[in-house]
């Protein structure tokens, strides 16, 4: 935060309105004997949560008052709170227009992220107050600070839960923003775009625009007799909110559009946000080349997946599988014709398997899938091992009628696969035990002279003939 930021024409500090804390109630008591009464000290759990309050609209923030500018946030970040993340979450905050705003508590390579955030400032935990109220921009800041603070000191009801946090520093509430972020951080093979349909009802909630509605861009029209105001962040459209004005009043349909644009930029903000978290995860967790999860995606999957299948009597099948003769037919015709055949077979398996299904590279040129039960258990005797027994057969059957131009100057007529399939809990009851008894049967396969698939007890619960 460049300290001129802070300090009006006249050489007084901007309002300081709130001071966002990150990283534990010490943290935030630190700050709140730092800024006296002069701030409010909001603390929240972590760096989300901070992203959260920091992307609330100007009417939750507050409003200009005797005539000083509206009050400014700061957001105060620990540097435990962005382990793994710096760059993301601090350069959410400069997109939320805060990153001139941040200080940072013991962030060791603090330094290294100005190009991400923007100009930032940095402080010790254990600085002196002086010190750390030159990093707040509080110093010189006289009655201008003090006359436009809210109220310091609230305790809200229905608390978020910041341990150590003491009773003087007013916390975030909980619903709203906090299940907002919790979509975010759900976002995956299990989630749905929650995150802007939530966001919309918290628009409606705390608008007091009736009839408040959002129409996603070029998938519908607003109607010719409401008010609207266009939903875009950073030059792009999401599409537009817009209600009727005879349901607000009636109000002048300029009036109420002119009351639609804060909450319009607010739920674009929101978007963005999510749209943000939703590349940043895939770019982390999808394999570049074939587009389908990578393994530290199928790590974690898995070892959730496997918490819960028990209590929730989920049933749960893990396939494994390889191309046979890949190395073989890689070496020979290059890796370019080798990332063309991982490519199609990846394709291939997202054809055949069910939506919440996950396809995972686990290795050069193995794989693996995830079948498991989205919707509530199934009672005994469901279809499921029937189910991933038909999918896995079906999917070895199209690799075989796959057709590639360099196979055909080969002696290779065709592409085959080997794989195993084992079944929780009855082929192993943790991630491991049941990926190294998949393992085993697509080891199995090999030996019976590949092209086959074979199938743990637990795969299918029954004996069948492998094919």
């Amino acid at each position: 935060m460049n300290p001129a930021s802070a300090h009006s024409a006249n050489g007084h500090a901007s309002p300081l309105g709130r001071v966002i804390v990150a990283g534990g109630g010490a943290l935030a008591a630190k700050v709140a004997g730092v800024v006296g009464g002069s701030a409010t000290v909001v603390a929240v759990p972590g760096a989300l949560a901070a992203l959260a309050e920091a992307a609330k609209p100007p009417a939750e923030r507050g409003s200009s008052q005797n005539g000083h500018p509206p009050p400014r946030d700061r957001v105060v970040l620990a540097g435990t709170c962005l382990e793994g993340i710096e760059a993301t979450t601090l350069g959410t905050l400069r997109e939320l227009g805060v990153g001139d705003r941040v200080l940072l508590v013991d962030l060791p390579n603090a330094g290294a992220l100005r190009d991400s955030a923007g100009p930032l400032r940095e402080v010790r935990g254990d600085a002196d107050d002086e010190t750390w109220e030159a990093a707040l921009a509080m110093r010189g800041s006289g009655p201008a600070l003090s006359e436009s603070a809210p109220d310091a000191g609230v305790v809200e009801k229905d608390l978020l839960d910041v341990p150590g946090a003491p009773e003087s520093i007013r916390l975030a509430p909980r619903g709203g923003d906090t299940e907002l972020v919790q979509a975010i951080l759900d976002i995956g093979a299990e989630g749905g775009r929650r995150a802007p349909r939530i966001a919309l009802g918290i628009a409606r909630e705390r608008s007091g625009i009736d009839g408040l509605g959002f129409v996603v861009h070029q998938r519908g029209d607003v109607p010719t007799d409401h008010a609207s105001a266009i939903v875009s962040f950073r030059g792009e459209t999401y599409g537009h909110l817009h209600a009727h004005p005879r349901q607000n009043g009636p109000e002048p349909r300029a009036a109420l559009a002119d009351r639609l644009q804060p909450w319009a930029d607010w739920l674009a903000r929101w978007i963005a946000l999510d749209q943000q978290a939703r590349r940043l995860r895939d770019m982390a967790m999808r394999d570049e080349l074939t587009g389908v999860w990578n393994r530290r995606y199928f790590d974690r999957f898995l070892g959730r997946l496997i918490e819960r299948a028990g209590d929730d009597r989920r049933q749960v099948t893990l396939m494994v599988f390889d191309i046979d003769d890949f190395k073989k037919y890689n070496d020979a015709h290059g890796h370019a014709a080798g990332d063309e055949i991982l490519k199609a077979a990846a394709e291939l398996m997202q054809s055949v398997v069910r939506d919440h299904d996950v396809v995972a590279r686990i290795g050069g040129d193995e794989f693996a899938v995830i079948f498991w039960d989205a919707e509530r258990p199934r009672e005994e005797g469901s279809s499921h091992p029937d189910d991933v027994a038909n999918i896995a057969k079906r999917f070895q059957a199209a690799v075989y009628d796959l057709r590639f131009p360099a196979l055909a100057r080969t002696d290779m007529d065709t592409l085959t696969i080997s794989g195993g399939l084992a079944g929780f809990p009855w082929d192993g009851r943790t991630p491991a035990e049941l990926l190294h008894h998949a393992d085993l049967m697509a080891l199995e396969s090999k030996r019976k002279g590949k092209n086959a698939l074979t199938f743990g007890a637990g795969a299918l619960r029954c004996d069948l003939d492998e094919h």
